[in-house]
């Protein structure tokens, strides 16, 4: 999906590009601390706000300045207990596909928040900006579109990554492009893994891409503490 936007881009279809927003956010992990603890490596920033990086990056290269507002919304969290998170990935449970954090159990270990929770973070281009919303504060459903896109000669919508669709929007026409339907990112970037080594292939996901999404994460972490 994000592949077919840079393809668009590309083609001149969005004209330039002004304004990038992805959106993710969720109630906050239960199976584990490690997310809400700064002094272990936890937060909003390095769990979540890292997909968003790395597509800004993907599709415009690394940023000229990168700026962050975040906070911790929640000082005190709840988990579940180890044994009960144990349950959540035996076969019977995650072979029906449900996410692990939503299995019908109530957390009940306290956690002391430490790590940041709430973020937006902007990275700036030459004319360009792009905004990353990541947070473990979304309890509810939002009307909020997980990637929206916004150029001189046109705009694109992404509603759900699930669903593979883009909506394109321009001369006062929209119209609907589908992609393959994506497989979850870890079966395929194994699948892809594997293809790479049986036919000697360069992987798609580079060493350098890599090292400048995780220079911009380890820079808004600074700023955010200053």
């Amino acid at each position: 999906l994000i592949s077919r936007i840079k393809d668009l881009l590309g083609q001149g279809t969005m004209g330039r590009p002004l304004l990038f927003m992805t959106y993710i956010g969720h109630g906050g992990p239960k199976w584990s601390d490690w997310f809400f603890k700064e002094e272990r490596g936890g937060g909003v920033i390095y769990d979540l706000a890292v997909y968003g990086v790395a597509d800004s990056i993907y599709l415009f290269g690394a940023p000229n300045e990168v700026n962050v507002a975040a906070t911790i919304s929640f000082k005190r969290r709840l988990i579940l207990r180890p044994e009960e998170h144990t349950m959540t990935i035996a076969p019977e449970y995650y072979g029906r596909g449900i996410p692990m954090y939503y299995q019908g159990m109530e957390p009940s270990v306290p956690v002391e928040v430490t790590a940041y929770d709430n973020v937006i973070l902007t990275l700036t281009y030459d004319g360009l900006l792009c905004s990353v919303f990541a947070n473990y504060v979304t309890f509810t459903k939002h009307g909020i579109p997980p990637l929206q896109l916004f150029g001189s000669k046109g705009s694109i919508v992404v509603p759900d990554m699930r669903k593979g669709e883009i909506k394109l929007i321009r001369d006062g026409k929209e119209e609907i492009i589908r992609t393959k339907m994506p497989r979850k990112y870890y079966e395929w970037s194994v699948d892809h893994l594997i293809e790479c080594i049986e036919k000697d292939l360069t992987p798609i996901p580079s060493v350098k891409w890599g090292e400048a999404i995780t220079e911009v994460l380890i820079k808004a972490h600074e700023i955010a503490h200053k």
